[in-house]
Formats: structure tokens, sequence, C-alpha cells
């Protein structure tokens, strides 16, 4: 499908299914990482789990931010469609990126104390 056929069918929908959606699909993302940690840690528990339990924890952290980071990118997409029609969200990002890198092309501020 094209995106004006997408986009059609997304405004038909009323906005709290919208909202629905998306926060739906980053729960989904929630649980589906918490699944693969849960099976990591059930195929890896063990004696070297009980005495190096610090760096296993740091482990499942950034393997649960891993699967999440994944799993989450369909919900963000999904927000990214539904809000292209919106011109105070776009404005008011280009605003922010623009602000937020201006200091870096300075020569006399390197990044440092600048407004």
């Amino acid at each position: 499908m094209q995106l004006p056929v997408i986009l059609n069918k997304f405004d038909t929908l009323p906005s709290l299914a919208k909202v629905g959606l998306v926060v739906g699909g980053y729960v989904v993302a929630i649980i589906v990482a918490f699944g693969v940690v849960s099976i990591y840690i059930s195929q890896t528990s063990g004696p070297d789990r009980d005495t190096y339990a610090g760096m296993y924890a740091f482990g499942d952290c950034l393997l649960f931010l891993a699967v999440f980071g994944l799993a989450s990118i369909v919900p963000t997409a999904l927000t990214l469609l539904l809000l292209t029609r919106s011109t105070l969200f776009w404005a008011t990002c280009s605003v922010l990126g623009s602000r937020s890198g201006s200091c870096w092309h300075q020569p006399s501020c390197h990044g440092i104390g600048c407004a």
C-alpha cells in the first residue's frame, strides 16, 4: 500500500484509538523484552549467575534495552506516521532541532557555556 492510502485509513480512526494503538505497541514491546530476558535468565541460571550477579544483571539490562529498542521501532514509526500531518509538531521539532545544533557551529563556543 502507498502512504496516502494508509494515512486515509488512519484518519478515519478516532484520536483515542490512534493513541491506543501507539501505547499498545509500546506495551507489547515491553512484554516482548521482559519475555526474552526471562528466557535468557532461565537458560543461564547456575552458580556463575549467583557468583557474578552484578555482571549478569548489567547484561540482562543491556539485553532488555536492545530487545525493547528493536520491538519499539513499529510503534515509533506508527507515531511518526500519525504525526505526518501535524504542522505544529514538525515546526516545533524543526525549531528545537535547529536550536540544539546551533551551539556547535560557533567556533568561539565549542559547545561549552553557549546560550
